[in-house]
């Protein structure tokens, strides 16, 4: 399955590669934040000012800027890992020129999110791109405090038998990439996973399980990467239209402080099509694929699992963590379309299957299907950014509600 999987996206990469040629250059692309937004769309500071009544002051002092755009909310969440939630999300998109209708939209996310279960997650998280997209600056920092389940390693797994773990968690991926042609990027990155205060606790018996813990109380993951980026979106935040591949070789090395010298390499790749034609709506597919190596000890946390990929959107339906193994193999689409004409609300469909297994090569198990539907509020017109409510339903009766500040993919 390794190889069909790689030379899979490898022939996505080519054929979108020769089709966005044109897509570079989209001068009349609404995504691009140098144009003027359509009078007729609306957000939710929109509505929010209709319904206080907020005064107009004079156009000149309300003029947007249209290379910077910011936006705080604060909301009450859900999801199946953390339950109701209390989050305060920050989304800032800017231009680095604006001038240029090619110029891809940088985006800076962070936010603080706080759960009845005492869960705690601190995000960071930037994409820029530099002047004329010459170079693409990756920034990933995360801090994570934790009560969460354990299923164990596999698909074979139930929902019956979790195990309540406990533990810190700071993420910081850092990566640069440079422009060799349009759209296409070489780059390389550093990549730390520290993570601390581990126990876990029988779900039945409320005592510590060690196999869960393997009886350590710290883990570290620490490496280089090899990156190779193909972008031919203009909006990251919300595509419309285009191609995104992104594949990773890390390498962790326990000269950079890592317990053991192993690795990965994660595909990841995506494609946009507006359908029907010369519409708003938007029919996407989302390839997600981590393949581990070497290594005799790998920690349970660090191995691939629905939900924990670097969007923390795989396997929507399955609660996070449900299913983990040495190698994930995972697909998805959705279809997004207007539900307003002013832009405030849309909705989407999605549906995905997921497969996990302990072999290098893929070998015969199951297949644990996911789908739902969910709601878009325009959060920021100007950066296309939407509130994403999805209603996801999964494997073993598993189901409930996630929520996102932008597309989940």
């Amino acid at each position: 399955m390794f190889k069909p999987i790689f030379i899979f996206t490898a022939m996505m990469m080519l054929f979108f590669y020769g089709k966005s040629q044109s897509t570079h250059s989209l001068g009349n692309s609404k995504n691009n934040p140098s144009e003027k937004v359509d009078s007729s769309q609306i957000d939710v500071n929109d509505v929010l000012a209709k319904i206080f009544k907020k005064k107009k002051v004079k156009e000149k002092k309300t003029k947007p800027i249209r290379n910077f755009q910011a936006a705080f909310l604060p909301t009450v969440g859900y999801s199946l890992q953390t339950g109701f939630s209390f989050v305060y999300t920050g989304n800032v998109t800017f231009s680095t020129n604006r001038k240029d209708s090619s110029q891809k939209l940088s985006s800076i996310y962070a936010g603080i999110t706080y759960s009845l279960q005492n869960q705690i997650i601190l995000p960071t998280i930037a994409n820029i791109w530099t002047k004329n997209n010459k170079y693409n600056i990756i920034l990933d920092n995360r801090f994570i405090q934790y009560p969460d389940y354990v299923f164990g390693v596999g698909d074979a797994t139930s929902k019956t038998k979790e195990y309540r773990t406990f533990f810190s968690m700071l993420r910081m991926h850092e990566s640069i990439l440079r422009e060799v042609k349009p759209n296409l990027y070489l780059g390389a990155g550093f990549m730390h996973d520290n993570i601390w205060n581990i126990s876990g606790f029988d779900s039945i018996n409320k005592v510590i399980n060690p196999a869960s813990t393997k009886k350590v109380k710290r883990e570290i993951a620490t490496g280089l990467a090899l990156r190779f980026l193909f972008d031919s979106r203009l909006n990251q935040v919300n595509a419309k239209k285009g191609f995104y591949s992104n594949i990773v070789f890390r390498k962790n090395l326990t000269a950079l402080g890592s317990d053991e010298t192993w690795g990965y390499l994660t595909t990841d790749t995506r494609a946009y099509i507006p359908f029907p034609k010369n519409s708003n709506n938007v029919l996407a597919f989302w390839n997600y694929n981590m393949i581990t190596y070497g290594g005799n000890n790998v920690s349970n946390f660090l191995l691939p699992s629905n939900g924990w990929d670097d969007t923390h959107n795989t396997g929507r339906g399955n609660i996070q963590g449900r299913f983990r193994g040495r190698n994930m193999f995972a697909f998805e689409t959705e279809y997004r379309f207007s539900l307003t004409k002013n832009g405030l609300l849309g909705a989407t469909v999605f549906g995905n299957v997921q497969h996990f297994d302990n072999q290098f090569f893929y070998n015969s198990g199951f297949l644990k299907p996911g789908g739902g539907v969910g709601l878009r509020i325009k959060f920021n017109k100007h950066s296309n950014t939407n509130v994403c409510i999805d209603y996801g339903f999964g494997q073993g009766g598993s189901r409930g509600f996630f929520v996102n500040v932008g597309e989940v993919f």
